[in-house]
């Protein structure tokens, strides 16, 4: 019974964790947070599918882009 209490307690500063979070999100990615890992997803599989030296020199660059929009 006591640990229903102490989580129920809990849950105002754990809602406004997440409503800071979801601000967070949205100040540091724009209105698409998700548009910025599926980015970030895509820029990691062509660097460890890269072989030759300009392709990951294409890679080193776009993860430079991705690190610029942070």
């Amino acid at each position: 019974m006591g640990n229903i209490i102490t989580a129920l307690k809990a849950l105002p500063d754990l809602i406004n964790l997440l409503v800071t979070l979801g601000r967070l999100l949205k100040e540091t990615f724009g209105d698409n947070p998700g548009k910025y890992i599926v980015d970030a997803h895509e820029v990691f599989t062509g660097l460890r599918n890269a072989k030759t030296a300009e392709e990951k020199q294409a890679a080193a660059r776009a993860i430079s882009d991705l690190i610029k929009r942070l």
